[in-house]
């Protein structure tokens, strides 16, 4: 009974590096396709829309046919699961990188275009503007305070961290993150500010 209790936790955390590592293989092809679609499209990125007809899966189709890539084995909400609707995926693409040419991204290494996520953000998060600022949906620590990405002004008080959400600590406390320069890591959300986002 006690060697159980022992061995379960780290049968679970052993499973759950196993996950985390289809999910940055995932990632990776995600990045590849991403790529792919600015060498079609005179090296601008995606555009930001979050319609079933416009969203990253499906302007991606064509460079990804297998549609489970877009779901993180760790994943839990139900409607990304089913995989009917194309908005609800696992990853969600940084919006300050769309409709962008490439390059505009002289930090590739630092910079992010798309990470473990909400699933229902729709495609694509905003950082810091979708409520004035109060709250973050990137998943990063904002340590100048709950400044609004979009105007730069300071709302308070700030709302919820996202870096605490569920979704970023999927992978035993941790979450993956693919950059532009096509690599893909395995971090605390609390390792990030606003210049992993912001062009």
């Amino acid at each position: 009974m006690i060697l159980a209790a022992i061995l379960f936790p780290v049968f679970g955390a052993a499973q759950e590096k196993a996950r985390a590592s289809s999910c940055q293989s995932n990632l990776k092809q995600i990045g590849l396709a991403f790529h792919m679609y600015a060498q079609d499209f005179d090296q601008r990125t995606l555009l930001n829309e979050q319609t079933v007809i416009a969203c990253p899966q499906t302007r991606l189709g064509p460079y990804i046919k297998n549609n489970q890539l877009w779901v993180c084995p760790s994943e839990t909400n139900s409607t990304a699961l089913l995989g009917t609707d194309p908005r609800f995926v696992s990853y969600q693409f940084n919006n300050q990188l769309a409709n962008k040419t490439e390059a505009l991204f002289t930090r590739p290494t630092e910079l992010i275009i798309t990470h473990d996520a909400d699933a229902g953000e729709g495609g694509f998060t905003e950082g810091n503007t979708f409520d004035n600022g109060k709250t973050t949906d990137w998943p990063h620590l904002r340590t100048g305070g709950c400044a609004n990405s979009g105007t730069g002004t300071d709302p308070k008080p700030c709302g919820m961290e996202s870096y605490l959400q569920p979704e970023f600590n999927r992978h035993n406390g941790m979450f993956n993150a693919l950059f532009v320069d096509g690599h893909v890591k395995t971090s605390r959300s609390s390792q990030f500010t606003d210049a992993n986002f912001k062009p």
